[in-house]
């Protein structure tokens, strides 16, 4: 999770997100956006626990945008929704699709998509490149294994 100006922003949305977030008091008022860096469980899991807090009414104003890698990781979180009788509300969650390159842009953030290569078979796999407040950060998400030409060339360069 990244904080900027009272915001909040998740990057993978592992089993303990929500949890993590009650336990510190944090508002789930204040979330803005949850960005998947690729399709494994240990990244997405905790979306649909996430996605039920946030229709059952605990984030009061404006939706959060989930940023998903690719198609069936949308079709497979929309389907474990339906499986437990809900579904997404457009209203209060924001499904989008994205492709390397500059994904999200706020008042406090901007967050860039950087191609890995961690999922294997061509399936996409991201790094984060994360912008505001005068700083920078890169979450990898996870590279593959110990190759170190799939660490972003940006954070090398600078």
């Amino acid at each position: 999770m990244v904080e900027c100006n009272g915001s909040y922003y998740i990057f993978d949305a592992g089993v303990p997100v929500a949890e993590m977030m009650y336990e510190e008091k944090l508002s789930f008022n204040d979330l803005r956006a949850i960005f998947i860096t690729h399709r494994h469980g240990d990244h997405t899991v905790g979306l649909s626990t996430l996605a039920h807090i946030i229709h059952s009414g605990w984030k009061k104003n404006g939706p959060v945008e989930v940023f998903l890698p690719e198609e069936c990781v949308l079709t497979g979180f929309e389907k474990l929704m339906l499986s437990m009788k809900d579904f997404i509300n457009q209203a209060r969650l924001q499904m989008k699709l994205y492709e390397p390159g500059v994904i999200y842009k706020d008042e406090n953030i901007t967050v860039t998509a950087i191609a890995t290569d961690h999922v294997v078979g061509g399936r996409p796999g991201n790094a984060m490149m994360i912008e505001g407040d005068g700083k920078r950060v890169i979450i990898t998400g996870d590279l593959h294994k110990e190759d170190p030409h799939d660490f972003p060339a940006i954070a090398e360069a600078e």
